[in-house]
């Protein structure tokens, strides 16, 4: 995390109750599918090119995609083992590194979907000078994006000779507070890596609004994915930004409510990393027709009935006749494939 706990204390953990079995049970659900979402996005937009954006714009949420991958299997899945036992089971070298990974995914997620809305606005702006932007521009944006929490974060704490240990709190490896330098370092982290991204993200978002009624094609896709993505954010972060401000203002260590509060910032940030998949397949018209198309293949194989030439040239291009019949024997197969081809066409 960003904001490190300092002197909160670990007085709050779990017993074999309903609050840990549901965390057990979000984590759990939110790791497996945030692993299969970015994994599925990555594997059809590199290898069947399902995600027809503009080039920086595809790189970007590549980036992302391989942000939350990671954010998946190295943070979200192992605090399953960190809930169930009460404590910390993978060895204080994992202990160390997925806490810098923990920081070095989120802040270069944020930092992605910033260049990407600021991209996007840029390009409905300037359509001609964004023609001229090659992949080149993309890859350098995301090189940019990586190296950001290296920088600001993770070389700092390595020069400070940081350390990080267990918090039942989060359920997740910290970093150990240093009181001489985190009062001046959190509010500075806290304001660059988490409310100037809010603003930027949130201005791009309005203005990307008011463009959204005017786009058309390719562009109102682009449009329509990067305002849901940016919902998605706020609800993840803006609880986690809420409660920064109120650990100012009010002793954390002795107020019950805010430690549970904490907790539930700290889990709800899972959601960033597994609702993209979802997001694409809810606004872009290439990626929901790839989906769509490889589903019912798969259906169809598994009858294991032979489908007639034309129908299946037109369920590989996506357009099978809504309004066309097809009986049993045109089929050659069962009411289960006709049932399958009806399905289809909806």
């Amino acid at each position: 995390m960003i904001v490190v706990e300092g002197a909160m204390a670990d007085v709050i953990t779990l017993e074999n109750g309903p609050e840990k079995f549901a965390l057990l049970g979000w984590s759990l659900f939110t790791g497996v599918i945030g692993l299969l979402g970015n994994t599925f996005i990555l594997v059809l937009s590199l290898k069947f090119n399902a995600i027809k954006l503009d080039k920086v714009s595809v790189i970007l949420i590549l980036n992302i995609a391989v942000a939350d991958l990671v954010f998946s299997c190295t943070v979200i899945l192992p605090t399953t083992g960190s809930i169930a036992t009460e404590q910390w089971i993978y060895g204080s070298l994992l202990c160390t590194t997925t806490n810098f990974l923990e920081t070095i995914t989120l802040v270069t997620s944020i930092v992605l979907l910033c260049m990407l809305n600021v991209s996007k606005l840029l390009r409905m702006r300037s359509p001609l000078r964004a023609l001229n932007r090659s992949k080149r521009t993309g890859y350098w944006l995301a090189g940019v994006a990586w190296m950001t929490p290296i920088v600001l974060v993770v070389l700092p704490s390595l020069a400070l000779h940081r350390s990080a240990s267990f918090k039942h709190l989060p359920y997740r490896c910290d970093s150990v507070a240093i009181p001489e330098v985190d009062g001046w370092l959190d509010p500075l982290y806290a304001s660059t890596l988490i409310f100037l991204p809010m603003v930027v993200v949130t201005v791009t978002t309005v203005w990307l609004l008011g463009l959204l009624y005017k786009s058309r094609g390719l562009q109102k896709q682009s449009v329509l994915t990067l305002l849901l993505i940016s919902t998605l954010f706020f609800l993840s972060f803006v609880p986690h930004g809420i409660f920064f401000v109120l650990s100012l203002v009010f002793d954390v260590s002795k107020s019950a409510p805010l430690q549970h509060y904490y907790r539930f910032t700290v889990f709800i940030i899972n959601l960033n990393s597994m609702g993209n998949a979802f997001l694409y397949y809810l606004s872009i018209a290439s990626y929901t027709k790839f989906i769509k198309q490889a589903y019912y293949k798969t259906r169809l194989v598994l009858c294991g009935t032979a489908i007639p030439p034309n129908i299946a040239l037109q369920l590989r291009r996506g357009t099978l006749d809504r309004s066309q019949a097809y009986t049993l024997d045109e089929l050659g197969g069962t009411g289960r494939i006709t049932a399958i081809i009806k399905s289809s066409m909806q």
